[in-house]
């Protein structure tokens, strides 16, 4: 196999993030956030377009196109994907999510022997697309972080028991 890269023509993204962290106490930080980002493939007129095989009764090859990687009869193949060049100005890009939020905290509790800290995030992101075309796409999802650390009175090294995506999503 081989990879290609190649540009939109232009794109148009904005947005906006916010982030916030409160410490109520000296043992107590709450954290928080949320972006929203709108990004758009502006100009996208030499897009690759992937269309899985077996193509469905009625596809039409535009004239002028073959299906790219392909040999043989494009309609018969059991597996991978037609490639053409298309116009994709307008679509969403890709591995770019329009909102995703986060909150946490961590708690210290001192004790004789060193400082203990249970800590914990949420993360929300709503999905996304994978590919120019839209064909793959990340859903929505979910993570729980956790993390409890014991850090002695003396020195400068901690102990931390941690679990990421804690809800396997």
């Amino acid at each position: 196999g081989r990879n290609n890269t190649y540009n939109a023509e232009g794109a148009e993204i904005y947005g906006v993030d916010a982030d916030i962290t409160w410490q109520p106490t000296s043992t107590v930080r709450i954290f928080g956030g949320f972006g929203y980002t709108h990004a758009r493939y502006k100009e996208f007129t030499q897009a690759v377009i992937s269309y899985p095989y077996p193509l469905t009764p009625g596809f039409v090859i535009p004239p002028g196109q073959t299906c790219l990687g392909t040999n043989g009869n494009p309609f018969a193949q059991l597996g991978g994907n037609c490639l053409l060049i298309g116009d994709l100005s307008g679509a969403e890009m890709q591995n770019t999510p329009k909102f995703t939020a986060s909150i946490g905290g961590n708690f210290d509790i001192p004790t004789s022997i060193g400082t203990f800290s249970i800590a914990g995030n949420y993360y929300y992101n709503d999905g996304f697309v994978g590919s120019p075309d839209g064909r793959v796409r990340q859903g929505a999802y979910n993570l729980v972080d956790a993390s409890l650390t014991w850090k002695p009175n003396a020195g400068s090294i901690y102990v931390r028991l941690w679990g990421k995506n804690l809800t396997d999503d």
